[in-house]
């Protein structure tokens, strides 16, 4: 490509304004295939529920679908045009620093690890072993070839869109797209790249942060425009954790405890925050501001897990991972990143993150109330037990979460751990100390729906099918140890069930839990359902 309109006598006179307009097309073109190769790929590998209920849903993808039968024709044309596109090209090839590489092989095993070691889907009722086995075939080819990425990422969206029933993408997903994304945006660099060598790999590192750096900007801006700093009480987010079970293990007194000498610190809890989501506006302004937020951005997910039980361990493992590429000796990736043109692209790059990204806006103001959803089972001896998220495999997320206003006819006032984005209700919790002021704030039961009875058959459906192979045993105990390790932790107050139990019945109980600053209760106990499991039950 010739880009004259960059390379004029006004540009070569003013090297700080040419070079910036060059390196925004540059990047600017990147953005733009990424968003629209984003969405297209969310679209495309939205496959419908009969497809994963076949033992191979890449067969339905490739023979069933306009899009699976595009991307067929796209691979062979690509394999015949190899040595013009140069597909063949190693990654010390594509970037001799090295840089890239390391990234985006940590990338690839990340993802290749969650795409191939998740849980059974009892839902289903298969294992897909061969899209596993794929998955873990292109990680390894990724080693070597960068072009492996792109039929990789293809997969890893085919995989993941069997998690979009029965109630929607679970709230690890938004976790994931960081790395998910890191995929997508390579796979455009590598293909523009195939095309002009204009773009260099500091472009794709550098789009790569401005990724990573949206995701903490756009919750700090949602947090400035709800006006989230004088309202947050963020000490009562760990009573509202103690009712979805983390922390299960301590006595109520002490939650509450803790909590109460949390209070004084909201506002120094909330400035900071604010300072290291907003501020990563600045991330590669000056090499010592990426140091400070790629480090502080660590700390911050520790505190935030130490009061949530929320690990962000993917997230801090690309900070840390970041970090390690930007300032390791005798390398330039950092010192490319940090030139006037880049630093000055970034603001409005990260700025800009909402529309080009569109990360998930985590902001909310904590309450003092909470609901979650408890499942027991019982065995024929009358032994209780809980049914904690883990037996429920790729779903830990959505049973920790307890997100399932659809069970009980009486309406929540917040959502879950207590979070609320209504200034009337937070405001409204705030001042109520008495169980009647908080069950005077609810509204009416709602009436029933056909949609709710639905989601209802379905909820209970699943509970049962993934119960059901917990009784039988739970699968191999090998695949269990090799799944990722979670984001969202819990604990069981009761014993949790052991494989193998046989199962007489589940209960399933909402739980109102209240903080009134000076101690935890769980003000009611609703029942749901109470669901019952045949001896011989056949899980799939």
């Amino acid at each position: 490509m010739n880009y004259l309109i960059l390379q004029g006598t006004f540009f070569r006179r003013h090297p700080l304004p040419g070079d910036f307009l060059k390196q925004g097309f540059l990047v600017g073109t990147m953005l733009l295939l990424f968003r629209l190769l984003w969405v297209g790929l969310q679209n495309a590998c939205y496959l419908p529920e009969s497809a994963y209920r076949e033992s191979s849903f890449l067969v339905a993808f490739f023979t069933g679908s306009l899009p699976g039968s595009l991307l067929l024709a796209t691979i062979l044309t690509a394999f015949l045009l190899r040595k013009r596109l140069r597909l063949a090209e190693t990654w010390q090839e594509l970037d001799s620093n090295g840089t890239t590489g390391i990234l985006m092989r940590v990338l690839v095993g990340l993802l290749a690890w969650f795409s191939a070691a998740y849980g059974f889907n009892a839902l289903f009722g298969h294992w897909h072993w061969g899209e596993r086995l794929l998955a873990l075939l292109l990680a390894v080819l990724c080693l070597r070839k960068p072009a492996a990425v792109l039929p990789l990422t293809v997969l890893v969206f085919l995989i993941a869109g069997q998690f979009r029933y029965p109630f929607g993408m679970g709230y690890e997903r938004p976790i994931l797209d960081l790395l998910t994304g890191g995929l997508v945006l390579f796979s455009v660099f590598f293909l523009l790249s195939r095309f002009s060598r204009a773009w260099q790999p500091r472009h794709f590192l550098f789009a790569f942060g401005c990724l990573v750096a949206t995701h903490y900007w756009v919750p700090g801006w949602e947090k400035l425009t709800m006006g989230w700093w004088p309202r947050a009480q963020i000490h009562f987010i760990l009573p509202a954790a103690y009712t979805h079970g983390w922390l299960a293990f301590l006595g109520s007194g002490e939650v509450a405890a803790f909590s109460s000498f949390l209070a004084p610190l909201d506002r120094l809890m909330a400035t900071a925050t604010l300072l290291l989501e907003c501020g990563s506006l600045l991330l590669f302004v000056h090499k010592k501001l990426t140091a400070l937020f790629l480090g502080g951005w660590i700390f911050f997910h520790l505190g935030v897990f130490t009061m949530t039980g929320f690990l962000f361990w993917t997230w801090m493992l690309v900070d840390a991972l970041l970090l390690f590429l930007f300032f390791r000796r005798g390398h330039t990736a950092g010192k490319e990143l940090w030139q006037p043109a880049l630093a000055l692209l970034a603001i409005p790059v990260i700025g800009l993150g909402q529309w080009w990204a569109a990360p998930a806006k985590l902001a909310w103001l904590d309450t003092r109330l909470s609901y979650a959803y408890r499942l027991q089972a019982t065995d024929y001896q009358g032994n209780l037990y809980d049914l904690p998220p883990g037996i429920f495999g790729p779903y830990y997320d959505l049973m920790t979460f307890s997100n399932f206003r659809f069970l009980c006819p009486r309406r929540q006032l917040v959502g879950p751990y207590g979070a609320t984005r209504s200034e009337d209700i937070a405001n409204g919790l705030f001042g109520s100390r008495q169980d009647s002021a908080v069950f005077g704030m609810e509204p009416p039961p709602g009436r029933d729906s056909m949609e709710r009875t639905q989601k209802c058959r379905r909820f209970f459906d699943l509970v049962l099918r993934f119960a059901g192979r917990e009784a039988q045993g739970g699968g191999p105990t090998l695949l269990k140890w090799l799944q990722p390790p979670r984001h969202f932790l819990s604990f069981s107050r009761y014993s949790a069930l052991p494989a193998g139990t046989a199962i007489k019945n589940i209960t399933i109980t909402r739980v109102t839990g209240f903080f009134d600053d000076l101690a935890y209760r769980e003000i009611r106990h609703t029942p749901i359902a109470r669901l019952t499991l045949a001896d011989n039950l056949d899980a799939p």
